[in-house]
């Protein structure tokens, strides 16, 4: 049986790729279900680049 999960690598390091590492060896341990884990890295990276786009929107001049 394969029990390996699938998760894409966060794009931008800028997230912390220490936490996608301890996210990893928390599943590896099995001290959290990778289901969980995974949705909270998609949720920190939907968040950055929500943050990254409002950065870059107020830099050139679109407030919103």
């Amino acid at each position: 049986m394969n029990n390996l999960v699938k998760v894409r690598a966060p794009q931008d390091y800028q997230i912390g790729f220490q936490s996608y590492i301890e996210a990893m060896a928390a599943i590896a341990l099995g001290k959290a279900p990778a289901s969980e884990v995974v949705e909270r890295l998609d949720q920190a990276m939907r968040e950055h680049e929500a943050e990254r786009q409002r950065d870059t929107a107020m830099k050139n001049g679109n407030k919103k």
